[in-house]
């Protein structure tokens, strides 16, 4: 079976080291200066100052150092929060898509793969224990229809998706947090664009996870019906 969490290996990595590079170009001025510095005198060559380059040298060795520092920093905390805490965070007052599940699906269409009235004759005896036991986990159904499917494609890269879309939530938030404590110990310096942009990261991050989770569950529902109708 394949890996469900490659992604750690490409995608999360490159985001992760990105943010921290950002973070660093803007907390550490004499970084980002001396960058500008060379940048600007490289435009002008009569004036370029080649002395400078030994200066960008020793800061880009800083950088890669304490970006890497901070990388593998990150990626440990993140390996050590419990999958449960993350899905917590995620849906901060709010429930996952697949504990309501069947409720939602028959209050609303929500849809077009699916009816009401499909969805409702399909899953007849878990409405019915549903309307028995209102505090019945919807969840446990839903997870018994998912691992039929799981290595489907269409299930299996939607799960994917939310999973690396919760890891880049959850990611964000571990850079934001260190970013604070440097800030704290003065290492790094303040920068109102690099906590507004951190922000608007976390914010985004927790709103495509959401979306991919409610696309998950509706998916499983969707082959499941799809492939007893072939059936």
């Amino acid at each position: 079976m394949k890996d469900l969490k490659d992604y750690r290996k490409k995608d999360l990595g490159w985001y992760t080291f990105g943010n921290i590079i950002i973070m660093t170009l803007f907390g550490n001025s004499s970084i980002s200066n001396s960058l500008l510095y060379i940048f600007n005198s490289a435009k002008n060559t009569n004036t370029f100052d080649y002395s400078g380059i030994i200066s960008v040298l020793t800061n880009t060795v800083v950088l890669t150092i304490f970006s890497s520092f901070i990388f593998m920093l990150v990626f440990i905390l993140d390996s050590v929060i419990p999958s449960s805490f993350k899905e917590k965070l995620v849906f901060i007052f709010a429930d996952r898509p697949m504990r309501t599940i069947f409720t939602t699906i028959r209050s609303t269409d929500q849809d077009d793969r699916f009816s009401k009235k499909q969805v409702q004759e399909q899953y007849a005896e878990i409405y019915k224990k549903i309307d028995t036991n209102e505090d019945i986990k919807q969840s446990a159904y839903w997870y018994n229809i998912y691992h039929k499917y799981r290595n489907e494609p269409i299930i299996y890269n939607s799960n994917r998706d939310y999973f690396l879309s919760r890891d880049l939530f959850i990611q964000s938030i571990i850079v934001l947090i260190i970013y604070i404590i440097l800030l704290l110990l003065n290492i790094l310096n303040f920068s109102q664009i690099y906590i507004s942009y951190i922000i608007l990261l976390i914010i985004l991050t927790n709103i495509s996870s959401r979306n991919k989770s409610k696309k998950v569950a509706y998916n499983v529902i969707a082959y499941d019906i799809n492939n007893s109708t072939r059936n």
